[in-house]
């Protein structure tokens, strides 16, 4: 539940591209701005993380993460109240921050607890499977929301809410985190007899580079692959709005949907 909030915020501003657009007066280009600036971060600062990740700990850097995350969706949620879109900017890529704090964290934790064979990858498929409901939620419910109340900017004071539930789960991890630390040794991975632990004494650059190019060649592929569903998500909602001539409602719902069930929004709104 740590990374729920995270992952619901994290569909909304696709969801609602035609009422940002229209509320905030901004063109599709400057609409690609604000839905690039998070990308970008993330691109930009996602090694750098996972090298400080290792060094502090997953469990600090998942609090102090969220933090940040909780802080620029504040920043966001103001923004949109005012209308102000560089504000928006500038809340969107501090939350950025925070989201890559969470990301690379949530992975450290596991590995540090669950060794292979016992129970990590378990832990890790019902981390992603709670991350994609959070997303399906949260895309399928911002145009109900905006549409109840009249207001987007609520979408995303919702989001706050979400956030500030997910920081005391993730004081609650850190608080048991500590107390275990001190209670309990650590585990060896029965693989290669390595200590698990949950912060190093040094950063490791080393440890990078010693990846095998095969890492590498699969990194590459989820970059072009990561890169190109983005585009699609995206503008999927105002997509099949115009194609299928339905209301945003229905196509949060729709878009929401097809994104699990194998399908790419350009191939669903096709005429």
């Amino acid at each position: 539940m740590i990374g729920f909030g995270s992952h619901w915020s994290s569909g909304i501003t696709g969801a609602m591209k035609s009422t940002i657009k229209k509320q905030m007066k901004i063109n599709n280009k400057q609409y690609a701005l604000l839905n690039a600036s998070q990308d970008f971060m993330v691109t930009a600062l996602m090694l750098v993380s996972g090298v400080v990740t290792d060094r502090i700990g997953g469990a600090g850097a998942i609090f102090y993460g969220n933090i940040i995350f909780t802080i620029g969706s504040i920043l966001i949620a103001g923004a949109a109240q005012t209308r102000n879109y560089q504000f928006m900017i500038g809340g969107t890529i501090i939350q950025a921050f925070g989201d890559i704090a969470t990301q690379v964290a949530q992975y450290k934790v596991f590995s540090s607890w669950f060794a292979p064979n016992h129970g990590f990858a378990s832990t890790l498929a019902l981390e992603l499977g709670i991350g994609k409901i959070g997303a399906f939620v949260g895309k399928s419910s911002a145009n109900i929301i905006v549409k109840n109340t009249g207001n987007f900017a609520n979408v995303y004071w919702v989001s706050v809410a979400m956030n500030l539930f997910c920081n005391l789960m993730t004081l609650g991890f850190y608080i048991f985190t500590l107390y275990a630390n001190k209670k309990f040794p650590s585990t060896a991975d029965p693989a290669t007899g390595e200590r698990l632990t949950e912060g190093n004494k040094k950063f490791e650059l080393r440890k990078v580079l010693e990846l095998p190019w095969t890492f590498w060649v699969v990194l590459a592929f989820s970059l072009f692959e990561t890169s190109t569903a983005m585009i699609f998500t995206s503008n999927a909602t105002e997509m099949a709005e115009q194609r299928l001539g339905i209301s945003s409602v229905k196509a949060g719902w729709y878009t929401a949907a097809i994104q699990y069930g194998g399908k790419s929004p350009i191939t669903f709104t096709r005429q």
